[in-house]
């Protein structure tokens, strides 16, 4: 089918919560591309549309070149909203764990690495994803050859000072249950940056066990095993400082997690392959100028951010082309116990094949 009168609609890449994602190209361009839909199932809402099209905003004001890239929005004929994005040619890396197993310790840290560098644009410009998880993080290749992670689906990521309360009133609690931490299950809009090291936290674990520190069959035991227990032992094979900084992540008090990403990226590099100490000390940079800048001018923080993100990920390609690629109880207690089975979770699209 044609879209708008210039998108031919090839094919579904991917669905999940919010909507849909289509493999599409331009008409008069022959670009490919990749169209995110909102579900249109009942009457439309005012509240759901606009935070799909709060991915856009957010993702638009990130120019890492780790961030899933929006080109433009636009609607059917019919009213329906959709977002244009880049289209990427590879695999999230959720479908490459459930295909080919754990990854090898300095493989998961050089994605999360590159993750990271996304992460800490958006989080110096005031900007918490909420979202991350592997079917997030898409594993394509550069030109050359090099492995490059982008981070997708900022749908219900958390913008300081331009949050509409009618957003987070309305559904407290938004994410996925596997990777949200304590403070996330209570309440969603009451996060900050911490949030985003948890989920990062869950992300490492999983790349390199196959499993996720915590599971269960309900949102209710989800909740209770995130407030209350300690994360399973990891294998005994695994480096003790990357166990370590993976366990900080888990802390349920946010305090005593990683105070930023740049922390994290630093307590892993030493796990990761040549070059791994660079990109982390470009997290660091990130992560360290950009909030003071965001304080007055929070365009200038964004392209502060964006000026380090690409320095950081320009100085970290280099040698990676030289070594060839070696490289809860926390539920709110009126709405999550009185009435357990009232709780909502809306879980946002896993934008895996976009």
């Amino acid at each position: 089918m044609t879209i708008a009168q210039k998108f031919w609609v090839e094919r579904v890449l991917g669905r999940g919560g919010m909507g849909v994602v289509v493999a599409a190209t331009h008409l008069q361009l022959g670009q490919r591309v990749a169209l995110k839909f909102l579900h249109t199932n009942g009457p439309r809402d005012a509240e759901a549309i606009e935070r799909f099209l709060r991915e856009a905003r957010s993702a638009v004001s990130l120019r890492s070149e780790h961030v899933g890239r929006v080109l433009d929005v636009g609607q059917t004929d019919d009213g329906a909203p959709y977002i244009v994005m880049e289209y990427l040619d590879g695999a999230d890396l959720g479908s490459r764990l459930a295909r080919a197993g754990a990854l090898p310790v300095a493989t998961a840290v050089d994605y999360v690495l590159q993750a990271c560098l996304a992460v800490g644009e958006a989080h110096a410009a005031g900007i918490v994803h909420r979202d991350l998880k592997p079917s997030n993080l898409f594993l394509t290749r550069r030109p050359e050859g090099t492995p490059l992670i982008k981070v997708l689906d900022f749908g219900i990521a958390k913008a300081r000072g331009r949050m509409d309360a009618r957003l987070t009133d309305s559904a407290a609690i938004m994410g996925s249950p596997g990777y949200m931490s304590p403070e996330q299950l209570k309440s969603s809009r009451d996060v900050d940056a911490r949030t985003d090291v948890w989920a990062l936290g869950v992300c490492l674990y999983e790349l390199t066990t196959r499993v996720k520190p915590f599971d269960a069959d309900t949102f209710a035991e989800m909740a209770a095993k995130v407030a209350m227990d300690p994360p399973p032992r990891l294998p005994a094979g695994l480096p003790r400082g990357f166990v370590a900084a993976i366990l900080r992540c888990l802390e349920k008090e946010p305090a005593a997690r990683f105070a930023d990403v740049g922390a994290l990226a630093r307590a892993i590099a030493p796990f990761g392959s040549p070059g791994a100490d660079t990109v982390a000390a470009g997290v660091t940079r990130l992560v360290a100028a950009a909030p003071a800048v965001a304080k007055t001018d929070p365009v200038a923080a964004v392209m502060a951010a964006t000026t380090l993100s690409r320095a950081a990920s320009s100085r970290a390609t280099a040698p990676a082309v030289k070594m060839r690629r070696r490289f809860w109880l926390g539920v709110s207690a009126g709405a999550g116990i009185a009435v357990l089975g009232a709780a909502i979770v809306a879980v946002a699209l896993s934008g895996g094949a976009s």
